[in-house]
């Protein structure tokens, strides 16, 4: 069973971000936490979402320090920055927060994305036979918009001179 973190950066829309979370924990995946990096500096969503949360009976927490244990029981983190990092800002917080207690893999999502019950299983299987080779690094799937789901993103490269991704 692979232990995988997902990372989100919330910015003022924490409808959008609540039921992002709720999409990701209807998922089969057993051993996961959710790590949200709030740049709104919002005490209102924090409150929003910790009434959400723990209404639904979700395990939520509020981190005050980046290096805390992190469990992978359906857990999520909320952690407010200091600052507005930016949304890469944001991942990079949320990936060195996640780092500290070892996941398998690290999901980057968008916090306006809803996530499929079966997509992680399915995604994790895919990805099994080609994890331990030498230069596996990172993975993508297809995004599609809604509510017409016309295709957004099919794939992209990396361009390993520039460090940059191209799609």
């Amino acid at each position: 069973m692979h232990k995988v973190s997902i990372l989100i950066t919330h910015f003022d829309q924490i409808s959008l971000t609540c039921k992002c979370v709720a999409t990701i924990l209807s998922t089969d995946i057993e051993l996961l936490n959710i790590i949200i990096v709030d740049n709104s500096l919002s005490r209102a969503d924090k409150e929003y979402a910790i009434a959400e949360f723990v209404s639904k009976g979700y395990h939520f927490n509020v981190m005050t320090d980046r290096k805390s244990q992190l469990d992978f029981k359906s857990n999520i983190y909320w952690f407010t920055a200091h600052q507005n990092l930016g949304y890469a800002g944001g991942m990079n917080l949320a990936a060195e927060i996640a780092m500290l207690n070892d996941p398998e893999f690290l999901l980057f999502i968008n916090n306006d994305t809803e996530i499929p019950a079966n997509f992680l299983n399915e995604f994790l299987n895919e990805l099994d036979p080609v994890v331990n080779q030498q230069d596996f690094g990172f993975a993508s799937c297809l995004i599609k918009t809604l509510p017409d789901h016309n295709i957004w993103y099919a794939g992209g490269k990396l361009n390993l001179s520039r460090c940059m991704g191209e799609h």
